[in-house]
Order: structure tokens, then sequence, then C-alpha cells
């Protein structure tokens, strides 16, 4: 791996150009963040009812925690909702996290913010399945995730099994997840942050309609 390119992937993801570009576009885009949020949040409501918003809390750059808010897209069995199937391969319930953007807790690119109990469950990986992790893989893998602030947009959800369920199941998938973590994290840049975003919206378009009851993890 080129270490100049290391480098330079390094200084991008906590440099004052990329704070300011997630500060310019997060301040841009509030008003049809606040449109989306009203108008997926009335179809929530109407649905299920009961709140609109699930708030959790997730790890950030060196081990900070901050909570994260979303819009509800899972009903009380874990089960996605009529809503969830169309609004999550958008990724509209992401859009409230526009705010930790804007706070400085989160990015727009990144990767994905886990939850506490999902970073340190991803943390002992190699004493579960070492024919599939090495100690120094998941080592290297809490370094990067830890170096930075984890994003709205991820190389991970991009290349995701479905963006519907955002998911990676077994022992195999989990390595490929950590894998495309540490590949945004070795070339981030601004054409690394283009190439997540077309991927999602392609597969996001291709996605639009799919149906099933798969409970979310990470």
């Amino acid at each position: 791996m080129n270490h100049e390119r290391l480098q330079r992937g390094d200084e991008y993801r906590n440099s004052r150009f990329k704070r300011g570009l997630d500060i310019v576009a997060g301040v841009a885009s509030l008003p049809l963040v606040v449109a989306a949020i009203g108008v997926t949040g009335t179809a929530i409501k109407i649905e299920n009812g009961g709140d609109i918003f699930y708030t959790q809390n997730r790890v950030g750059k060196d081990g900070r925690i901050f909570p994260v808010h979303k819009l509800r897209t899972l009903n009380d069995k874990g089960e996605i909702t009529k809503v969830g199937l169309w609004v999550r391969p958008l990724c509209i319930d992401e859009l409230p996290q526009i705010l930790s953007v804007i706070k400085g807790d989160m990015s727009l690119f990144g990767i994905r913010a886990l939850s506490i109990e999902d970073f340190e469950r991803l943390g002992h990986l190699h004493e579960k399945y070492p024919d599939v992790f090495t100690h120094y893989f998941i080592i290297t893998w809490q370094k990067k995730y830890l170096a930075g602030k984890p994003g709205g947009l991820s190389l991970g959800i991009a290349r995701a099994p479905s963006v519907l369920h955002r998911s990676y199941k077994d022992a195999e998938g989990l390595r490929r997840k950590m894998e495309y973590d540490i590949e945004q994290c070795d070339n981030e840049s601004v054409s690394m942050d283009l190439k997540i975003t077309l991927t999602t919206i392609a597969r996001a378009i291709r996605e639009i309609g799919t149906r099933g009851n798969v409970p979310a993890v990470l």
C-alpha cells in the first residue's frame, strides 16, 4: 500500500477542508432535510403511531460517545415497516443525522457509526472466528474507526448485500464490511466521496420497492 496515499487519506479525513464541506453541505441541505423528515415522519405516524424518531448512542472519533437520531423504520418486532421499505434504500431515515454532521460529531462520509454494543462485538470477532479474523486485523480496523469521525454515507453501506437491510450477517460478510471500512479510510478523498455517493444512489434506485422483513443489524 502506498504510504503517501495513506497519509493523504488520513489528512483529508480530519482536514479543515472536509469539515468545511460538511458544514456548508449540511446547512445548505437543511430546508430539504426538514421537509423530507416532515413528510416521512407523518407517514410513520400514520402507519404505526408512537415516536417517529429513534435515538441510540454511537461510538465516534477517539471513542467519544454521542447520540444519533434516525427516523423509525422498524416495528416492535424488529421488522422493516412499509414506510421503511421505501425510505431505507434512499437513506431518508438517516437524514436527522445531518444535525450530528453540523454539530461535528459526524461527517457526511465515513465509516458507519456503530453502537457501543456493535463496536465491542466487532472488536472480539477474532476470538469467535479465528479462521476469519486475526487479532492484527481487528486492531487495524479499530484504529481506523477511532481515528476519524464516522459518517452518514460509507463504502460498507454502498457495497452492502442490500441497501435496504444494510446488514452483514455472517463472519465472512462482516470481514468484507470491515475491509471496506479500511479501504475507505485509506483512500479518503473527494473522489472517494463521489464514488460512494454514486454507488449508493445507483443501488437505491435498483432496490426501491424491495420487499422483506429482515431485522437490520449494524
